[in-house]
């Protein structure tokens, strides 16, 4: 996955983009809708344009390998 400028993204669905500001790079979660209407999330810099996007990465497993299954709830020992 490799950022593409802002007018190669998708004209509709999720993705990232990257926002460079004059105080810090921001990287958003955004959703495209059909109509042309983008929203990004969280506290974007309003100052700040966004300049490029990359697609979502995929979702993480959901329960890695090394991790034992979660144990029963006790029968209230210990109390």
């Amino acid at each position: 996955m490799e950022w593409q400028p802002i007018e190669t993204a998708p004209k509709a669905g999720e993705f990232l983009v990257f926002i460079p500001s004059e105080q810090w790079m921001q990287v958003h979660s955004a959703r495209r809708y059909p109509n042309g209407a983008m929203v990004v999330s969280g506290d974007a810099d309003e100052d700040g344009e966004v300049t490029h996007w990359m697609h979502l990465p995929p979702p993480p497993a959901t329960a890695p390998e090394h991790l034992p299954p979660p144990s029963a709830p006790s029968s209230g020992e210990g109390r």
